[in-house]
């Protein structure tokens, strides 16, 4: 009866034990999927899709396709020189303020109709995106 005993509680205690690292390893926060950081900038194809995008919502016109697709290529050059300085506070500065200026830049070659789908258009890819705009922080 003893060895009986002992087999029990010896199988009670690997079972235990299982269950526990069981439990720790589901307690162990998740990963979202992605790397840490910034997204990458976006190559000319990428932006192109991304003008070609917001050219559909918006109904632009050529010339303001045009020039949109020169602000977002001139834009993300300024993002990459940003983004290869070393200071995580400055960087989230100055993007900020390149986000805002952008905007601006872009919002200057909308009609007033066009600047309510843009902040529409801005607003539901920024929750695509998990909230990340800087508007958002």
């Amino acid at each position: 009866m003893k060895t009986a005993f002992k087999k029990y509680i010896s199988h009670s205690i690997i079972i235990l034990s299982i269950l526990l690292m069981g439990s720790l390893v589901q307690a162990q926060p998740q990963g979202q999927g992605r790397p840490a950081g910034p997204p990458p900038i976006p190559n000319a194809k990428q932006i192109k899709k991304m003008v070609a995008d917001l050219s559909t919502e918006l109904s632009l016109n050529d010339q303001q396709e045009t020039q949109i697709s020169e602000l977002y290529t001139a834009h993300f050059e300024q993002v990459e020189e940003v983004m290869e300085g070393s200071d995580r506070d400055a960087q989230r500065k100055e993007m900020d303020s390149l986000k805002k200026a952008f905007d601006e830049e872009v919002n200057a070659l909308l009609t007033d109709e066009q600047q309510t789908l843009y902040a529409a258009y801005q607003k539901k890819n920024d929750q695509r995106k998990g909230g990340r705009g800087p508007r958002n922080r």
